[in-house]
């Protein structure tokens, strides 16, 4: 208790909040809320991590760099190699005509990155719309875009989450 307590109070001093939640599809899950997103993370990790840009990093491996969930928020630089809105950006990527304003060499770097020979695909609701990658091998690797109503763009990458726990993050 007295760990969990120091958890919490370290997350809300770095802009982020954990709680614990358990229900029938999310058993013993931890809320951990990033900017207005809650995601419903894995129980139990090893270290919590607020660093520089805002990123909150959750360790769920003994080693650094190992089952990790890493959220942060695009930063300036990332904003401009889009060349458009993000939700136009993120759109572009489904379709195959080009779109008038996005930076066709970044959208084509982003498709060979994050969408050749992955699972992919859009997640949308009343109140977001999330990109999601998955790497189908022994890497694993994951990766979340999800567009705030304001548009910005909030960043997941995990190394051990598939597909169903990735949607998991979020219901």
């Amino acid at each position: 208790m007295k760990s969990f307590f120091i958890l919490n109070v370290v997350l809300l001093l770095a802009g982020c909040q954990l709680n614990t939640t358990s229900n029938n599809l999310q058993e013993n899950r931890i809320v951990a809320q990033y900017e207005e997103f809650k995601f419903n993370v894995p129980p139990s990790p090893q270290a919590v991590a607020s660093i520089m840009d805002g990123q909150l990093i959750l360790r769920y491996g003994k080693r650094q760099g190992e089952r990790y969930i890493a959220i942060s928020q695009f930063n300036q630089d990332e904003y401009n190699l889009l060349g458009c809105t993000p939700e136009a950006f993120f759109t572009a990527l489904e379709g195959t005509r080009e779109q008038h304003g996005c930076n066709q060499d970044f959208l084509e770097s982003f498709k060979w990155t994050f969408i050749k020979e992955k699972d992919y695909g859009i997640w949308a609701g009343d109140d977001y719309k999330i990109f999601y990658s998955v790497e189908n091998n022994s890497l694993n690797t994951s990766f979340l875009f999800a567009l705030t109503q304001d548009g910005r763009v909030i960043k997941l990458e995990s190394d051990f989450l598939n597909k169903e726990e990735l949607e998991q993050l979020f219901w």
